[in-house]
């Protein structure tokens, strides 16, 4: 099937907030002075639809006339060699695709069986080199693990690929170095969970595939289920009822006017003045951040932007605080988990 390009950018003689702030970061961050200015574009892909309906979504939907312009098929900037479009990785999920799907189906398109969106950017300068383009990239633009550069049209947006194989992983005969062994490796669970999970799948009379491993973990680990708010500490040989129990029951028990909801919606709610009131909420998170830092965070981070705004009947989101903890980074190698 045909696919369908639509380019939209800022008007040339309006300045553009994007190219300028990535301006501020080479200068500023990476110390370069060949670069004298940013834009940038917003690429829009559709598959399945006619040039026409390409046309009426840019103009209904992609386009904000009064102070972008577009193009249908056609490059939108054309006055500078240096140009790269980026874009997330086939088979990795773009939050935009989805939503540009269901708001061409409101507008009444037919036949649109896939959509994608990227951005282009074009630099402008003196002695600009391809280094200096690809130390850009590789710093400020292109997130490896989920980005890549376009380096031509695709020839369909449905993705396509081969399933990989399924390992089946022997828990059942293994001994607790075993065990141990495949925790460390792809799982960070305990030995007793472990055990659990090998006793388990002795009832079941087979071994698991990575698979249900990895989602046992998941379900298990500390971020979805809490393990160490949840658990029953002994201190000085006495049992202590769980941390979020305590915290719990504390809140119960000193009522405090200025509490006004607490572990019941989707975040704390406290009076501030006025009849306003304020919310919070935190978010533990520790992976994938060992893999790709910065999408770990922005996930703890969209996760609390998404309970504050669905707190009561919708909270708005003001104020973001993000903590990182670490170990010493003078740990010896053979003490690192």
């Amino acid at each position: 099937m045909a696919i369908q390009e639509v380019r939209v950018s800022i008007k040339p003689t309006l300045p553009d907030p994007l190219g300028n702030e990535l301006w501020n970061e080479i200068v500023n961050s990476l110390r370069m002075t060949s670069i004298k200015q940013v834009r940038t574009a917003r690429v829009f892909r559709f598959e399945g639809i006619t040039e026409d309906q390409a046309v009426y979504l840019a103009e209904n939907l992609l386009c904000e006339g009064i102070f972008e312009l577009y193009r249908v098929n056609a490059p939108i900037i054309t006055d500078t060699p240096w140009l790269l479009e980026i874009a997330y990785r086939p088979g990795v999920m773009n939050p935009e695709a989805s939503s540009l799907r269901k708001a061409a189906e409101d507008l009444g398109i037919k036949g649109l069986v896939a959509a994608d969106s990227s951005r282009e950017y074009a630099f402008y300068g003196d002695g600009i080199t391809p280094r200096d383009i690809d130390l850009i990239t590789d710093r400020l633009l292109v997130n490896p693990t989920v980005q890549q550069v376009v380096r031509e049209k695709p020839r369909t947006l449905l993705i396509e690929g081969k399933a990989a194989l399924t390992q089946v992983i022997p828990v059942r005969s293994m001994s607790d170095d075993e065990l141990l062994a495949v925790s460390r490796d792809r799982l960070f669970l305990s030995l007793e969970e472990m055990r659990h999970i090998q006793a388990y799948f002795r009832e079941l009379g087979r071994d698991p595939t990575d698979c249900e491993l990895e989602t046992l973990a998941q379900t298990w680990s500390e971020h979805c289920f809490h393990k160490t708010f949840k658990a029953r500490l002994i201190v000085n040989g006495t049992e202590r009822p769980p941390l979020l129990e305590r915290l719990r029951e504390a809140t119960r028990r000193l009522r405090h006017p200025l509490v006004l909801s607490a572990f019941v919606d989707n975040s704390g709610v406290m009076a501030f003045y006025e009849g306003w009131a304020v919310c919070g909420k935190v978010e533990t998170h520790n992976s994938p951040s060992a893999i790709e830092p910065y999408g770990g965070a922005a996930t703890g981070s969209g996760g609390v932007f998404r309970d504050i705004m669905g707190t009561g009947q919708g909270a708005k989101v003001i104020a973001s605080t993000d903590m990182f903890c670490f170990a010493p980074p003078d740990t010896p190698d053979e003490n690192i988990p």
